[in-house]
This record gives structure tokens, sequence and C-alpha cells, in this order.
């Protein structure tokens, strides 16, 4: 069996050029080039409904900021809120929410509102964030202390009456916060009500601070929706099962991800299994992804299905990727980036992934990556993360997976 996913990158559609010393960027003016943006979110609207209706089970969508030249989608909870309304059945993962970007309680509210408005759907993915625009303009980078000290934050937004955390670099409520409210005192006061007024009230010699802070919604999935962790490394990746987590990571070498899923299930069954959900905690689940407990590891695989393309569209992803390419190259130090060529063919030939190839060859890629990985079911995400193709384009790759490739590898 195959759990679909359906990746809504945010890659802008408009056309894109090579210049003379080799380089790929968009071939529109700067107006031109802010409508592709806008685009974006209205194609990752369309595409995730569409998902659906294609019988994907979740749809993923990124966060990243301030990429003017590929790639940019800021609020992917706003983008998943347009399409909880839309839709009734598919789950909703971020991949992911720059958790030390955010203040922590904040993202709850957003996120359990989210479940609520999905009559949950929603599963959270976590990520410190990357990126030196984003560091700059949003916090320095965090260490995973910080990073797990605000899943703890979250964690207990969501599950308890009211949040008190006083932790290393996080406090909720402020400490000594005077705060004297007569309602919520007599409310929390009656015997019936199931709330102690010390939840929300400290007295003390200088008068009533502020004990814990009421954090509402709180989400429909009890007693929370399951966490995820973006991670590229089986370092990541065991950190993550030892803490219930689930694990979404990115396909460019069979190899590393079959370690990076070795690591995973070690360290999920030596730390016996956690699970979020007292019934399931201590329960194995099934290698790769296990789609009846929602547990495991998804795999994100670029891929380029040239039987669903027309006659124009390798060439068009190939200047894409090449675009990708630029990028990735244009943010190494210059002594550096003669590393990444900017060469789509030989990134298609030195790599597993992106596989570009036709349905039969994609059909057996992906039944040796299930093998490599020694997978009962796998989680896959085929992605086609490069600019320039447009939202008809991205539909029917990702029509033509749901209907000639998924099948075949059930």
């Amino acid at each position: 069996m195959v759990v679909l996913g359906a990746h809504c990158e945010g890659f802008i559609g408009c056309p894109v050029e090579r210049l003379d010393n080799g380089l790929v960027v968009p071939a529109v003016d700067i107006e031109t080039l802010q409508s592709a943006h806008q685009q974006v979110v209205r194609t990752q609207i369309e595409l995730s409904v569409a998902a659906e209706e294609l019988d994907y089970d979740f749809v993923v969508h990124p966060e990243n900021h301030f990429d003017l030249m590929t790639a940019c989608a800021p609020d992917p909870i706003t983008v998943q809120t347009a399409v909880a309304a839309q839709t009734e059945e598919i789950r909703l993962l971020q991949a992911a929410n720059s958790l030390t970007r955010h203040d922590p309680v904040r993202l709850a509210e957003r996120l359990a509102v989210l479940d609520v408005v999905s009559d949950g759907r929603v599963d959270v993915g976590l990520a410190k964030g990357s990126g030196k625009r984003e560091a700059a303009q949003f916090g320095a980078e965090a260490g995973s202390d910080v990073f797990e000290e605000y899943v703890d934050v979250l964690r207990a937004a969501w599950t308890e009456p009211t949040l008190s955390h006083h932790g290393e670099t996080y406090d909720a409520p402020p400490e000594a916060m005077a705060w004297d409210d007569d309602q919520e005192y007599f409310y929390a006061s009656r015997d019936d009500t199931g709330l102690d007024p010390s939840a929300l009230f400290a007295p003390g010699e200088d008068g009533t601070t502020l004990a814990g802070l009421p954090v509402l919604p709180k989400p429909v999935q009890e007693p929370h929706p399951q966490l995820w962790r973006a991670t590229a490394s089986p370092e990541g990746a065991a950190t993550a099962a030892a803490d219930g987590k689930n694990v979404v990571t990115f396909c460019g070498n069979f190899e590393k991800v079959a370690a990076l899923v070795d690591s995973y299930y070690e360290a999920a069954e030596a730390a016996d299994w956690p699970d979020r959900r007292p019934a399931h905690d201590g329960e194995p689940f099934a290698r790769g992804f296990d789609r009846a407990r929602w547990r495991g590891v998804a795999i994100q695989v670029p891929l380029f299905d040239t039987d669903a393309a027309d006659e124009d569209g390798l060439d068009v992803w190939k200047l894409g990727q090449e675009a990708t390419l630029t990028k990735q190259r244009s943010a190494l130090p210059p002594d550096e980036q003669d590393r990444v060529p900017v060469d789509a063919d030989r990134v298609v030939t030195e790599m597993d992934a992106p596989i570009v190839a036709d349905t039969d060859e994609i059909v057996d890629q992906l039944a040796e990556l299930r093998v490599v990985c020694d997978a009962d079911e796998l989680a896959l995400l085929p992605s086609v993360p490069v600019p320039g193709l447009d939202r008809d384009r991205r539909y029917r790759q990702l029509q033509s997976f749901a209907a000639s490739v998924a099948p075949r590898l059930a």
C-alpha cells in the first residue's frame, strides 16, 4: 500500500531564462514576478483541493520567506485554512512550520483553529528554520534545546486547562504579571467547573499575579494533532522517533533515505514505540509508514513524468531545475559555488532523484526505493520543486501519479 501525499511547494509559474553567464532567473519584470507569487497562493489552494478529488491522503505546504527568485510560501496555515474550507477528508501537514521563528503560544492557537476548521485533519510539521534572511529578520538560529522547549509549550498549550511554562528561554505567562479578574476568579471558584483558581491566579504579598494562560480553542484531535519533524539526517530522525513524532524527509539518494528510516525505527523501538495516544503508546507500527496508525516516515520524491508532459514540458522542467540549482549555487560562498553546476542533466544522471522518466520507469524506481528502505508501506510525496511550470502542468503531474503510478505500487 502507498500513502499518497501532494506536496504543493509554492514555486512560481512564470517563465525563466538562462543568462549569458549560465545562471537561470525569472524572465519577467518585478511587477509580473510579484503577480506570479500571488498566483502561487491560488495554485497551492487549487491543487490541494484537486488532490482530494484525486484520492490523495494528505497535502503538504512548506514555510519559507523572502525568496524572490523561485519559491516563497510564508504562511502555510492560512493556505490550509482555505483548503480545509473546500475539502472534507484530505489531511493537512505543514512541512514545516519554522518553530523557533514563531511565538509558540501564538502558533499553538493558529494550529488549533485550523484543526477546528478542518474537523480534526491537521498534522503539525516542525523544523528549526533556515535561511540567513529569515534568521536575521525573525531571530537568530536556535539550538535543539530551544526547539524542544517550544515543542513542550505546544503540547502543554493544547492539553492543559491553562498554560504555565517557565523554561530556559520562554515564559508563559510572563513572570510576576499582576492580574486580578473577578469574573474568572469566581467562575473558577465554583465546585462544578473543573477548574481550580490556582490555575489562573497566584496570590502573593504584593498582590495577585497571573498563574496560567487559557490557550483556546483546544484542538479537535485528542490529546493533540500528530507532530512531525522535517529532517534529512539520521540523527534528527532518531530524536523525532524517540519523542513520538513522525518524520518527513527529502529524497535525493535512496541509500541515505534508507539509513534515515533505519535510524528512525531503531530509535522508536529503543524508546518502546512512543505515541501521543495512550491507547497506542508502546505498540509497534509498520516499517515505512503505517496508514492505520498514521505513524512513520514520509518521503518527498522529486520527479517528472514525461508521459504526463506536453511537447515542451520536459524542456521547461529542465530550465526550472537549473533555476533551482542557480538558487542553491548562489547561496554558497564564491569559492564553493563550483560544487553546484547549473546542469539539470547532470543532476538526473548522478542522483537517484529527481526521477525524470516515463511512467513505467518511475514505478520501477519507486519500487526499488521501497526495497532499499525495507518498507512494509511507503508514504510518498511526489513533487516538482522547480519554477517555471504553470498550474496546468503541475496538475497533470499530480493527476498522472495518482492514476498511473500509485496503483501499481500497491
